[in-house]
């Protein structure tokens, strides 16, 4: 799957039900499951970070 120009990626949060929008958008990056069961995601060429608590 790939965005066009001007969408967002969105991330599902199964607490709430809603979705919500990545802070920063990405092409090249990884998604990694920590051990407290947060989710970070990190990558692309503008160096940021997010973490996620599903």
């Amino acid at each position: 799957m790939s965005l066009a120009s001007g969408e967002a990626a969105q991330v599902y949060v199964p607490a709430s039900g809603t979705w919500t929008s990545m802070a920063s958008p990405r092409n090249v990056h990884t998604a990694t499951l920590l051990p407290n069961g947060t989710v970070l995601v990190a990558g692309e060429s503008n160096s940021t970070l997010e973490v996620y608590t599903p």
